[in-house]
């Protein structure tokens, strides 16, 4: 499985659920998140988790033009609205992209376990790329069982950086 990941302490509390599970590879994509110097603490947060658990960590560009493009007229849209859609959909089909160049059998995305993302919108959008490329989304609310709370345990636990806002500057 191809694991879209978000940020560092979102992927400590996926990769925990899906582990024993999967053969995990992870993928950082996230041209949503402004300034480069707060991206750049997010993905070393990522390889921090990464590496504790030992799971390959795969590194996408960092295009911030195309998040900027997707999201042109958008930009003052309320969080959870049409701009967090089109920023779904941006992360999940690069992500199934890299899944089918990269012979995987499922992708899925931590974005999953947050409380402040869409499950139906992510379903929808893991849905239309699976379609798209080929790849079977793999949806599961990372959310239940408590696993938002294991994330900030897991993130307390191994000093992992923790964010306090999407990572998109709107």
């Amino acid at each position: 499985m191809l694991l879209h990941v978000c940020c560092g302490p979102d992927a400590g509390g996926v990769i925990a659920q899906l582990k024993d599970e999967f053969d995990l590879s992870c993928f950082w994509y996230d041209p949503n998140i402004q300034p480069v110097e707060e991206h750049d603490k997010r993905l070393a947060a990522f390889q921090k988790v990464a590496g504790i658990e030992g799971v390959p960590a795969i590194v996408g560009e960092y295009d911030v033009d195309r998040f900027f493009e997707s999201i042109k007229g958008l930009e003052h849209t309320p969080e959870q609205g049409a701009k967090c859609s089109n920023c779904y959909d941006l992360r999940l089909d690069r992500s199934a992209q890299e899944a089918a160049r990269g012979g995987f059998d499922l992708y899925a995305t931590t974005l999953a376990i947050s409380p402040h993302k869409v499950q139906s919108k992510l379903m929808a959008f893991g849905l239309i790329n699976q379609k798209r490329y080929g790849v079977p989304y793999y949806h599961r609310n990372f959310m239940k069982e408590d696993g938002f709370k294991n994330s900030v345990a897991y993130s307390r636990e191994h000093e992992i950086f923790r964010q306090d806002y999407c990572g998109c500057i709107f």
